[in-house]
C-alpha cells in the first residue's frame, strides 16, 4: 500500500525519510537475491505445491552460482581496469617520448643557429681585426674585440661543453 505523508508529519520531523510504500504481512515467505543474476532465478517463495523450506537447496545453489558470476564480473572489471591503466601509462610514455623528441629537435636547431651566429661573429671580429691592424692592446677596440670573442664563446654550443654528456659512454653500453 502507498503511504501518505501529511504536512503535519513533515513539520514534526522535517529531516526524516518517509518510505513511499508500507508493507502488510501476507503470510508468504520469500527469499530473494537482490542483484542482477544474469538470467538466473533470484526469487524463491512459498507456492501452493512447494514451500520455501523445500526450496532451500535450490536457493543455496543459486546463491553459489550468483556469487561465482559476481566474482567473474568483478575479475573481468579488474582486468579491464588494469588494461585501461596500462594503455594510459603507455600513452603517457609515448607522449613523453614525443615531447622529448620535439625538445631534442628544437634544441638541435637552436644549437645550429647559435653555432652559425658564433661563426659569423668570429668572422666579423676577424674582419675588424684585419681592417684596423695594428690594434694597440690598451685601445677601446682591443677591449671590444676581447668582449666580442667572449660573447662568441658564450654563444657557441661547442665551446660551452653542451655535448660533453653525449661523448661519455653510458654504463648501459659498457657492459655489451
Amino acid at each position: 500500500y502507498e503511504l501518505v505523508v501529511t504536512p503535519e508529519m513533515r513539520k514534526k520531523d522535517p529531516y526524516r525519510y518517509y518510505q513511499r510504500y508500507g508493507y502488510n504481512p501476507s503470510g508468504v515467505l520469500e527469499l530473494r537475491i537482490d542483484t542482477w543474476t544474469y538470467g538466473a532465478r533470484s526469487t524463491f517463495r512459498d507456492r501452493k505445491n512447494k514451500l520455501v523450506d523445500d526450496q532451500l537447496n535450490d536457493f543455496i545453489v543459486c546463491l553459489i552460482e550468483t556469487s561465482d558470476r559476481i566474482r567473474q564480473r568483478d575479475d573481468e572489471r579488474k582486468r579491464e581496469a588494469e588494461e585501461w591503466r596500462r594503455r594510459q601509462e603507455n600513452q603517457a610514455a609515448s607522449q613523453r617520448q614525443a615531447d622529448q623528441e620535439k625538445a631534442n629537435r628544437e634544441g638541435l636547431l637552436q644549437s645550429l643557429g647559435d653555432w652559425k651566429n658564433a661563426q659569423m661573429l668570429r668572422e666579423f671580429i676577424s674582419a675588424v681585426e684585419q681592417k684596423y691592424k695594428p690594434i694597440p692592446p690598451s685601445s677601446e677596440l682591443a677591449g671590444w674585440i676581447i668582449w666580442a670573442n667572449h660573447y662568441a664563446n658564450i654563444l657557441d654550443p661547442l665551446s660551452r661543453n653542451r655535448f660533453r654528456k653525449l661523448r661519455e659512454t653510458p654504463d648501459d653500453f659498457q657492459n655489451l
